[in-house]
């Protein structure tokens, strides 16, 4: 269902700033599982993957705004 939602988008889905947002948004996930996993081990440091994570996410959401303005 997003595929076919992307596809209809237009050409934004294609290209360099297209790559840059999937790999942000996969570092964004993957920083988020590790500090949920930090969470419930209880480590000291899962607060600031948590944080960290956000602004990657934040970071992305700003790429594909770029891309939407094209």
């Amino acid at each position: 269902m997003v595929d076919a939602h992307v596809r209809q988008a237009g050409p934004f889905h294609q290209g360099v700033l297209w790559s840059i947002t999937q790999v942000r948004s996969l570092l964004t996930l993957l920083g988020f599982t590790v500090a949920t996993w930090g969470l419930f081990r209880r480590a000291s440091w899962w607060d600031e993957a948590a944080i960290g994570s956000a602004i990657l996410g934040l970071a992305a959401n700003g790429v594909r705004a770029v891309q939407g303005r094209r």
